[in-house]
């Protein structure tokens, strides 16, 4: 019993140093690694520890925050995650697996709080050029080898949740970015995909542009914002587009899904679904079932 107590005794002293040479940011971050994959999974402490984690960061210096980098420490042990988790978390919508795939987000957008903070960023547009340096940083990080997604959190979520939260101030910047045909494919792509369930403004500009793409990668991103976001103006545009151009049937599989997608969102007026039935059998196009364009072209 002497050595055994004599034995924990020295692994306590031991281990002292490494303790106290740890920063508060690390050793909460590692509280809540280990509360989340460590120790058996309790949402509760693990939630616990994430708001402490959370909150501590909203004190740190740049000195601090530099010391652990917690999204890239929670994200490997994600990776590393074998549980096979069936259960529900409080949330009906989402599952354990779920939950602890959300942490490195949040920490993530946790960081980008804490650099534009410490950045103190005058405007939006200040903080939206920041987060377009941070999408370059992001990318050119991803692509060294060194650097590959098996160690270092690279995901997008919080700069697209910056996008989604600031399109309609924004709106005029992000179109223009999307203009900007130097820009990265990837930007603009993402800049899109901000304009999901928008407003009739949106769609609108989409409407504006959205010929000019037509049999790009482009084109079938702008009929998904419109199928989430047109109006009865959509629904005529399209069937005009479709009038005015020879499209395979592929793609008129994809206009049509538009449309549908458009008209059972909304309760679009009469005169529009008159309007649309009439095309479809004028055009020989109601021969296609909602099977044919759902399900088949799947």
């Amino acid at each position: 019993m002497k050595v055994i107590s004599l034995l924990i005794l020295f692994l306590t002293v031991a281990l002292l140093p490494i303790a106290s040479s740890q920063s508060k940011y690390e050793i909460a971050c590692w509280q809540l690694d280990k509360a989340a994959f460590q120790d058996s999974f309790v949402i509760s402490k693990v939630d616990l520890c994430l708001d402490q984690l959370l909150t501590l960061m909203d004190t740190l210096s740049e000195e601090e925050i530099r010391v652990c980098n917690c999204a890239d420490s929670i994200w490997i042990s994600v990776l590393k995650d074998r549980r096979r988790f069936i259960s529900k978390t409080d949330s009906q919508e989402m599952d354990t697996n779920g939950y602890l795939r959300k942490l490195p987000i949040r920490l993530d957008v946790s960081n980008l709080k804490q650099e534009f903070r410490l950045q103190n960023l005058a405007t939006l547009q200040d903080s939206l050029s920041y987060i377009i340096s941070r999408l370059a940083y992001k990318d050119k990080r991803r692509n060294t080898p060194e650097n590959n997604w098996q160690n270092f959190y690279h995901c997008l979520e919080a700069e697209m949740q910056f996008f989604d939260e600031y399109k309609y101030r924004l709106e005029d910047t992000y179109f223009q970015i999307f203009d900007d045909t130097s820009k990265s494919y990837e930007l603009r792509d993402m800049i899109l995909i901000s304009f999901f369930h928008s407003n009739p403004s949106i769609e609108h500009e989409i409407l504006s542009r959205i010929e000019s793409y037509i049999g790009e990668r482009y084109f079938y991103r702008m009929l998904g914002i419109l199928s989430t976001s047109g109006t009865d103006e959509s629904v005529y545009f399209l069937i005009n587009m479709m009038q005015q151009h020879q499209f395979d049937l592929n793609t008129q599989k994809s206009i049509l899904q538009t449309i549908y997608g458009i008209t059972d969102r909304l309760k679009v007026k009469r005169k529009t679904r008159k309007h649309f039935e009439q095309f479809l059998e004028e055009s020989e196009l109601d021969s296609l079932s909602r099977y044919d364009l759902f399900v088949r072209n799947k």
